[in-house]
């Protein structure tokens, strides 16, 4: 009995190992292409990166790796601020941000929870029952996952309403659309427990959401 289990775990570790791989790989690629496409089609965000002299590609690229490792990093040297009103730019970095941070636990779980039911393969459901014995501290139980993307998405919104109430008619965001600021305000308070991208200058935002940020981190 004892043998079959030690099976069953190193099976479920080696299919665990390239769901993980697949899920960074496809991650990246999605993102790359989709930031790609973005910059290819939209003028106005093309004519920035002419401007610094950065490559779409590279750009693309080097994005998507800060953003889902969130290192925080751009190649240009305002980082999201001169992209402030490219909205779709800022939409398709939300998901990489969370997916490799917050986010990651509970979506891996939900991901062996779909192939589980689709494939009905042992290792999915060992995986599920087992969790803990494998040794990746990101698989978690169901609902610890539950739970984590609660109070994800709660921050999130908590932030949110924070920041459009005290910001919203503030020179900070002068010029920009009532979507835009939505868009941007989201962007922004999210990156407070993510990358740590800015699409503001953080120097003029009012102290109390200085310190809602600084609580957040």
């Amino acid at each position: 009995m004892e043998d079959n289990y030690q099976v069953w775990k190193l099976k479920s570790l080696k299919v665990l190992s390239n769901l993980v791989s697949f899920y960074f790989i496809i991650i990246h690629a999605v993102g790359i292409t989709s930031i790609f496409v973005y910059l290819s089609l939209i003028s106005s965000a093309k004519q920035v990166l002419n401007q610094k002299g950065l490559n779409i590609f590279s750009f693309s690229l080097f994005t998507i790796v800060s953003t889902f490792s969130n290192c925080g990093f751009l190649p240009d040297n305002e980082n999201m601020i001169i992209f402030k009103k490219n909205t779709g730019l800022s939409l398709l970095l939300v998901p990489p941000m969370l997916l490799g941070n917050t986010l990651y636990a509970a979506t891996l779980r939900f991901l062996v929870f779909l192939l589980q039911k689709a494939t009905k393969k042992e290792e999915f459901k060992f995986m599920l029952r087992n969790y803990g014995e494998l040794g990746y501290g990101h698989l978690m139980s169901g609902p610890d996952s539950v739970y984590l993307a609660i109070s994800v998405l709660g921050f999130i919104l908590m932030q949110m309403i924070v920041f459009c109430c005290l910001q919203w008619n503030s020179e900070m965001v002068a010029g920009l659309s009532s979507y835009e600021k939505i868009v941007a305000s989201l962007f922004q308070v999210m990156n407070s427990r993510h990358t740590g991208q800015s699409i503001f200058d953080l120097s003029a935002v009012s102290p109390g959401i200085s310190l809602l940020f600084l609580i957040m981190m």
